[in-house]
């Protein structure tokens, strides 16, 4: 994941500021909903919202080099999790989307937030929408 591609993408800036602001007022909302064309970085926000939530630094946040944006960075934080639809399937299923949630209810691994992903959202079957 390399999280820090966003802050190549002037048209995110400003979603960013108001991340980073929530964030400092210890405001960070409970979730959100990233929209846009394809193409547009949804994807590179979402991976820098989790970086910046999971990240140990005190500031600039996300630093890029920290222990957890290390972990970041390899696909092995603890604390981060990515739902996305598996291989051959056209819906992402409950079960995806309960173990999710049973991950969640857990305590965090090192301590902080706990950040989860679900790519394409709109591909949840109506039994897995309903749970999340």
């Amino acid at each position: 994941m390399d999280f820090l591609r966003a802050d190549s993408l002037p048209w995110l800036h400003g979603a960013q500021q108001r991340l980073r602001a929530a964030l400092a007022a210890q405001r960070l909302p409970h979730s959100l909903l990233v929209l846009s064309a394809p193409g547009l970085g949804a994807e590179q926000l979402a991976d820098w919202s989790t970086a910046l939530a999971l990240c140990d630094s005190a500031e600039p946040r996300p630093c890029g080099v920290c222990p957890s944006c290390q972990l970041l960075r390899s696909d092995s934080h603890p604390d981060s999790y990515v739902v996305r639809l598996e291989e051959d399937a056209q819906q992402i299923k409950i079960d995806q989307v309960r173990a999710l949630i049973e991950s969640l209810s857990l305590k965090s691994y090192r301590g902080g937030y706990k950040v989860a992903v679900i790519e394409g959202a709109e591909l949840l079957n109506a039994n897995g929408a309903n749970a999340s």
